[in-house]
């Protein structure tokens, strides 16, 4: 299948080929995450930034051979039971080179042992808590107090952000 000015399906369909013939379909660690993606998940791995954003022609979404590669690897990643903020890290800002030497070290990777999440939350003040997932680390703390102040003053400014959304 040439891999340039794919619809969404036939991102799909590509990423389930490239699968079978790096022989990574198979289930995964979690048996709760499907080994085949969908137009639906593709389009969430978009939103979290794990996929480049699509080429728009005519109001139509178009996927090129980047978006099979990384679409491919979060696939080939998530079902060796990494998270998918470990795929993120991993392969935020590769070439396409670099993306497939990876692609064909996903066999000889070792599988991630799955472990349960779990979320402390500290009120801080009536409406306002802070969440910490069981696992985080403080490891800069002039830059979380960095953070924490540019979020306090983006609050100042704007107040809150709408349902749902994010603050700049």
């Amino acid at each position: 299948m040439n891999h340039t000015n794919l619809t969404l399906d036939e991102l799909a369909e590509a990423v389930v080929a490239a699968l079978e013939h790096y022989g990574l379909l198979a289930g995964g660690a979690d048996r709760r995450i499907s080994a085949r993606p969908d137009g639906r998940t593709l389009r969430y791995y978009t939103s979290l930034g794990l996929l480049d954003s699509p080429q728009i022609e005519k109001r139509q979404a178009r996927y090129g051979p980047q978006h099979v590669l990384q679409a491919t690897l979060v696939k080939a990643l998530q079902n060796q039971g990494y998270s998918l903020a470990q795929i993120q890290q991993r392969l935020f800002g590769l070439t396409a080179a670099e993306l497939q030497t990876l692609l064909e070290q996903v066999p000889k990777l070792p599988q991630q042992k799955l472990k349960a999440l779990h979320w402390l939350e500290i009120a801080l003040e009536p409406g306002l808590s802070l969440k910490l997932s069981s696992d985080w680390k403080l490891r800069d703390r002039a830059s979380l107090i960095q953070t924490l102040e540019a979020v306090l003053d983006q609050l100042e400014k704007t107040g809150l952000p709408p349902q749902g959304e994010k603050l700049p």
